[in-house]
């Protein structure tokens, strides 16, 4: 049988180290499945199922893994009680920046905010008085 030397010298069969990589993998996979959930109360059901395999799975990072999520679980339900994302907030505060490298010839702060305003809107350009052709 194939061997391998471990941490303290001891020699585990390989059978061991791969048993342990394939409960890892099927947690991880089954982790996926939280996400998928759209109500808290069968999300929580999920969690408290997923927790106690992984805590009992005897692998040492899975089972950080599984207490760091028992901690923040308050947060993870929040998520799914009022699922918003702070991507919107990203995307303005992204527009914004580029307003204001846009704005280094605005002489004063009251002329970069309109432009802000107008810019976050999207209002159409005015009409200026010169045409180009």
């Amino acid at each position: 049988m194939n061997e391998c030397p471990d941490k303290e010298g001891i020699k585990t069969p390989k059978v061991l180290e791969i048993f342990s990589s394939n409960r890892a993998y099927l947690l991880k996979e089954a982790f996926r499945e939280f996400w998928s959930y759209t109500y808290a109360g069968w999300v929580k059901r999920y969690l408290d199922r997923w927790f106690w395999w992984a805590t009992h799975s005897r692998l040492k990072p899975m089972r950080d893994f599984s207490w760091m999520l028992r901690r923040h679980q308050d947060g993870l339900m929040n998520y799914f009680r009022m699922p918003i994302h702070n991507g919107t907030v990203e995307g303005l505060n992204n527009k914004a920046k580029v307003i204001s490298h846009k704005a280094y010839g605005f002489r004063t702060a009251k002329s970069y905010i309109r432009n802000l305003y107008h810019c976050m809107a999207d209002l159409p350009l005015p009409k200026t008085v010169h045409t180009f052709a």
